[in-house]
């Protein structure tokens, strides 16, 4: 991380802090005690770092799926669908299939990362072929997905040994260990992360991709296949979310079932993590940190201090404004001194 984002993340974050201390004594609440009981819940028991470390692969992997799109420049805000896919193909591989776990558990693992690339698929050939914006084709496609899930899972899909829309539970083999209380889908979670970083940063598609989200004429121009990269930006951004998919069915700590709002929270965390992360794949794992301690230990803050959990949504809001407005007057600035030295380099020289 270059110095100038280091300075603008520090700045945003302890700006974000103050603000939020301000807005707890204006409610007549301790800011030190709330503070504190967020760490304390969320990073001072076991109980409470394995719910931390469960949560933060989690909001990576979501983080990096809406970072690969919108770092490439493309706009795929459809990870809700593309989630419920991965994870409704999983789910009914590991109910339907009979097979041993060595066999079953990279099955669906394989069927739901697929089932999330070919969902953004759409969306891509809509816009290849129809001229349609996939900003707005993806949104849509996320209300399909979850009318369409809904109805599967409370009808034909439907466990009816439940009072609630759900299907069967998957398969024993199919479901992956916990260590502690941690969820050996972290394991796997975090391998394809750090592969999704190496391929952005070290490889000729990943520099295309790359290139294209900050400037994609530059890129045409410069011989990349703006085209080709958009599919593969939106094929890889759909896999990672289906990948997530999975993993809320497979993982050890989960409800190894599709029901209702299985997704939750997590496209919006994915898409807030890679803004304030800049788009930047790699700064997305340090940011999922900060939003999964303050997710992990809103619960315990409101037992303790009487502030709503809801508190700590709001700070993660202040801290993604608050980033991302100082690199803008960063950037501003900056570009303003470099002008400045053309200007008098020029003055100079007519002199």
């Amino acid at each position: 991380m270059k110095m100038k984002n280091k300075v603008t993340v520090l700045l945003g974050v302890l700006t974000a802090i103050l603000i939020g201390m301000l807005m707890l004594a204006a409610q007549g609440a301790s800011p030190m005690a709330s503070y504190g009981s967020i760490l304390q819940y969320s990073l001072g028991t076991a109980v409470g770092r394995a719910n931390t470390i469960n949560r933060f692969v989690f909001l990576t992997l979501a983080g990096a799926s809406a970072a690969v799109a919108l770092g490439s420049g493309v706009s795929n805000l459809g990870q809700q669908g593309q989630i419920l896919m991965g994870a409704f193909a999983a789910a009914l591989t590991g109910i339907y299939v009979p097979a041993p776990g060595i066999v079953l558990v990279p099955l669906m693992i394989l069927v739901g990362v697929i089932a999330g690339a070919l969902y953004a698929g759409i969306a891509a050939l809509a816009k290849r072929y129809l001229g349609m914006n996939e900003f707005i084709t993806t949104l849509m496609l996320n209300f399909l997905a979850n009318f369409l899930v809904e109805y599967l899972i409370a009808t034909p899909f439907k466990d009816p040994g439940t009072q609630w829309p759900a299907t069967y539970v998957i398969a024993r083999d199919g479901i992956l260990p916990v260590w502690g209380k941690i969820d050996s889908a972290a394991l796997i979670m975090l391998v394809v992360y750090a592969a999704m970083v190496y391929f952005f940063k070290k490889s000729r598609l990943g520099y295309e991709l790359r290139v294209m989200g900050q400037n994609s004429l530059f890129a045409k121009v410069g011989g990349c296949e703006t085209g080709k990269n958009f599919f593969v930006a939106m094929l890889l951004s759909g896999a990672l979310a289906g990948l997530l998919g999975v993993m809320l069915i497979i993982g050890g700590t989960q409800q190894h079932r599709v029901i209702s709002g299985l997704v939750g929270s997590y496209p919006d965390n994915g898409l807030m993590l890679s803004i304030v992360a800049g788009n930047d794949i790699s700064g997305v794992f340090v940011y999922a940190i900060l939003f999964s301690i303050l997710q992990s230990g809103s619960t315990g803050m409101q037992l303790d201090t009487g502030v709503p959990s809801e508190f700590t949504t709001m700070l993660i809001a202040i801290t993604v404004l608050s980033v991302v407005a100082f690199r803008a007057y960063a950037n501003t600035f900056i570009n303003k001194m470099i002008a400045r030295r053309k200007i008098l380099k020029l003055e100079e020289g007519a002199k």
